[in-house]
Protein backbone atom coordinates (compact mmCIF):
# COMPACT_ATOMS: atom_id res chain seq x y z
CA UNK A 1 0.00 0.00 0.00
CA UNK A 2 2.58 2.74 1.09
CA UNK A 3 5.37 0.58 0.72
CA UNK A 4 5.92 0.37 5.16
CA UNK A 5 7.61 -2.47 5.92
CA UNK A 6 8.26 -3.96 9.58
CA UNK A 7 11.48 -1.97 10.33
CA UNK A 8 9.96 1.39 8.92
CA UNK A 9 6.51 0.31 10.86
CA UNK A 10 8.73 0.29 14.20
CA UNK A 11 10.43 3.33 14.13
CA UNK A 12 7.05 5.02 13.48
CA UNK A 13 5.38 3.03 16.62
CA UNK A 14 8.83 4.16 19.52
CA UNK A 15 8.34 7.74 17.58
CA UNK A 16 4.41 8.00 18.52
CA UNK A 17 5.29 6.57 22.17
CA UNK A 18 8.62 9.21 22.71
CA UNK A 19 6.06 11.91 22.02
CA UNK A 20 3.03 10.96 23.15
CA UNK A 21 2.14 9.07 26.63
CA UNK A 22 0.81 5.64 26.14
CA UNK A 23 -2.95 6.49 27.27
CA UNK A 24 -2.75 9.49 25.15
CA UNK A 25 -1.71 7.60 22.52
CA UNK A 26 -5.24 5.52 22.02
CA UNK A 27 -6.78 9.05 21.41
CA UNK A 28 -4.17 10.01 18.89
CA UNK A 29 -4.54 6.50 16.78
CA UNK A 30 -8.35 6.83 16.93
CA UNK A 31 -8.70 10.32 15.74
CA UNK A 32 -5.96 9.73 13.11
CA UNK A 33 -8.41 6.44 11.76
CA UNK A 34 -11.84 8.83 12.22
CA UNK A 35 -9.56 11.82 10.10
CA UNK A 36 -8.22 8.88 7.31
CA UNK A 37 -12.08 7.96 6.93
CA UNK A 38 -13.05 11.49 6.12
CA UNK A 39 -10.28 11.93 3.88
CA UNK A 40 -12.07 8.81 2.05
CA UNK A 41 -15.01 9.88 2.27
CA UNK A 42 -14.42 13.61 0.58
CA UNK A 43 -12.29 11.79 -1.46
CA UNK A 44 -15.25 9.16 -2.93
CA UNK A 45 -17.64 12.27 -3.00
CA UNK A 46 -15.50 14.51 -5.22
CA UNK A 47 -14.89 11.18 -7.44
CA UNK A 48 -18.60 10.82 -7.56
CA UNK A 49 -19.37 14.54 -8.12
CA UNK A 50 -17.09 14.52 -11.03
CA UNK A 51 -17.99 11.43 -12.65
CA UNK A 52 -21.75 12.35 -12.68
CA UNK A 53 -20.53 15.62 -14.64
CA UNK A 54 -18.75 14.61 -16.66
CA UNK A 55 -22.05 11.82 -17.43
CA UNK A 56 -24.40 14.79 -17.68
CA UNK A 57 -21.89 16.06 -19.82
CA UNK A 58 -21.87 13.78 -22.53
CA UNK A 59 -24.41 12.56 -25.09
CA UNK A 60 -26.87 10.13 -24.29
CA UNK A 61 -24.44 7.50 -25.90
CA UNK A 62 -20.43 7.94 -25.99
CA UNK A 63 -18.54 9.04 -28.68
CA UNK A 64 -16.74 6.36 -30.64
CA UNK A 65 -13.42 6.87 -32.48
CA UNK A 66 -15.73 6.20 -35.71
CA UNK A 67 -18.27 8.99 -34.57
CA UNK A 68 -14.99 11.91 -34.81
CA UNK A 69 -14.47 11.00 -38.39
CA UNK A 70 -17.92 10.98 -39.70
CA UNK A 71 -18.59 14.09 -38.04
CA UNK A 72 -15.95 15.83 -40.07
CA UNK A 73 -16.52 14.60 -43.55
CA UNK A 74 -17.91 16.35 -46.31
CA UNK A 75 -21.38 16.44 -46.96
CA UNK A 76 -22.72 15.10 -50.16
CA UNK A 77 -26.22 16.91 -51.30
CA UNK A 78 -28.38 14.71 -53.05
CA UNK A 79 -29.16 15.06 -56.60
CA UNK A 80 -32.72 16.71 -55.66
CA UNK A 81 -30.96 19.05 -53.68
CA UNK A 82 -28.76 20.42 -57.19
CA UNK A 83 -32.17 20.67 -59.26
CA UNK A 84 -34.13 23.42 -59.82
CA UNK A 85 -38.03 23.60 -58.13
CA UNK A 86 -40.61 21.40 -59.99
CA UNK A 87 -43.37 23.38 -60.59
CA UNK A 88 -47.12 21.71 -60.93
CA UNK A 89 -49.48 22.80 -64.14
CA UNK A 90 -51.26 25.49 -61.49
CA UNK A 91 -48.38 27.08 -60.59
CA UNK A 92 -47.05 27.27 -64.25
CA UNK A 93 -47.36 31.08 -65.21
CA UNK A 94 -49.42 32.13 -67.97
CA UNK A 95 -48.17 32.31 -71.27
CA UNK A 96 -47.36 35.50 -72.52
CA UNK A 97 -50.07 37.14 -74.92
CA UNK A 98 -49.11 39.69 -77.41
CA UNK A 99 -52.36 42.47 -77.27
CA UNK A 100 -52.82 45.04 -80.53
CA UNK A 101 -52.07 47.56 -77.81
CA UNK A 102 -55.62 48.15 -77.38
Amino acid sequence: MLGIGFPELVVILVLLLVLFKPEQLVDVVRVAGSLAERLRRAGQEIRDQVEGELHAATWERPRDVRDDASEHAPVKPSPLALAPPRLDDDTQPAPHRETDGG
